[in-house]
């Protein structure tokens, strides 16, 4: 039923869980998994002034910002393929920027990888709390043309 699955991953307790289910659903429908890891830190490396003055005084374009990943997001996903494949699944994994929103790029990332199903954590924030700040699995439920598997 499943070929693609893409599993999104922060680090939170219900993000490990998701990674489990993903793992086990990947192994059951012999499916191939895409480990995910939207950085909220968009910036990236940054041009320094003088680097930046010489292209400009020079007609060049500045190079584009491309977002670093961290020390930290390089783990998560690197351990997170890791453990998928042990587990005898076909993964990769993606560090990707929240330019347009946490979920949004989530779902992007799932469209561009063709995905039958996106599996994400919840962090259990408060109904208040998701209705005023909005929580990135319900962004990710609205906008997926694909069924969504929300983890507590």
């Amino acid at each position: 039923m499943f070929h693609r699955i893409v599993v999104g991953l922060d680090g939170s307790a219900p993000s490990r869980r998701a990674l489990g289910l993903a793992l086990r659903l990947a192994r059951h429908h012999r499916a191939e998994a895409l480990a995910v890891h939207v950085s909220r830190d968009p910036v990236g490396r940054l041009v320094g002034a003088a680097e930046t003055g010489a292209m400009l005084l020079s007609g060049a374009a500045p190079p584009p910002l491309a977002p670093a990943p961290t020390r930290h997001a390089a783990e998560l996903v690197d351990g997170a393929v890791a453990e998928l494949r042990a587990g005898g699944v076909r993964a990769g994994g993606r560090i990707i920027p929240a330019i347009d929103g946490v979920g949004r790029a989530l779902v992007v990332a799932a469209e561009d990888r063709g995905a039958d199903l996106i599996v994400i954590g919840t962090r259990g924030r408060s109904q208040l709390a998701g209705l005023v700040l909005g929580s990135t699995a319900y962004h990710v439920v609205h906008l997926a043309s694909c069924p969504v598997l929300v983890v507590p």
